[in-house]
């Protein structure tokens, strides 16, 4: 095997455990969510996304140099320069999945009433379902160099943007807040409305790993274009 071929297949692994993790991270915030899940299980869980987060960041900062180096020193042929182009891109975006992931596991740490997160409790995890649904699938459009999935997980963004509404809605409701004025309940509100502000941010940056499967597969920017 060629040295460029060595370079860019060492990327391709890092790029395969990076998915691994963040994939793995949003698994572990639904976990949080769950209703039954005990104290003890709640902070080993939170520990593992703390830890992971930074296993995260390191792999962002080591892929970016890998895939620079590859560049430069390889002078890579069109259709990889585009590959590791989209890998520059899709790495980003996997990076603020994991910081979007961290920011939710704080958000549902933070929720004093237990009613209010009952209220809302299958709104988000159908949110979460539908979130880790995009990122998966949006990672195999590119590992399968699938683009017409990858077409479809860009279509699929616009169900969460209305979820998100719908909730933040709900949350801003006259009786809602009527019901809820002490400090305890609006804080549980406002970590409500963060968390779903956050899934849909995770939803966006999918949305991002799709687009640029597109630009590896076709060499198209669709990210300008309306859907």
């Amino acid at each position: 095997m060629k040295t460029k071929d060595k370079a860019i297949l060492d990327i391709l692994i890092d790029f395969a455990d990076l998915s691994t993790i963040v994939f793995q991270q949003i698994k572990h915030i639904d976990s949080l969510l769950s209703n039954n899940i005990l104290e003890e299980d709640k902070m080993e869980i939170f520990s593992i996304i703390e830890k992971n987060e930074e296993r995260i960041d390191m792999y962002e900062k080591e892929m970016n140099e890998k895939i620079i180096n590859t560049i430069v020193l390889y002078h890579p042929l069109a259709g990889e320069l585009r590959r590791l182009i989209s890998y520059i891109r899709m790495v980003s975006n996997l990076e603020r999945i994991g910081d979007l992931s961290l920011n939710i596991a704080y958000f549902i740490d933070k929720i004093d009433n237990a009613n209010i997160l009952k209220s809302f409790y299958s709104t988000l995890k159908k949110m979460i379902e539908i979130t880790s649904d995009m990122t998966q699938k949006a990672l195999a459009s590119f590992t399968c160099e699938d683009i017409d999935l990858a077409h479809r997980i860009i279509e699929a963004d616009s169900k969460i943007d209305k979820m998100h509404e719908f909730l933040t809605n709900s949350l801003l409701d006259e009786k809602i807040i009527e019901k809820n004025e002490d400090i305890s309940s609006i804080n549980s509100l406002i970590c409500i409305n963060n968390i779903s502000s956050n899934l849909e941010r995770i939803a966006d940056n999918a949305t991002n790993i799709a687009e640029a499967a597109i630009y590896m597969l076709d060499g198209e920017d669709v990210r300008h274009k309306n859907n």
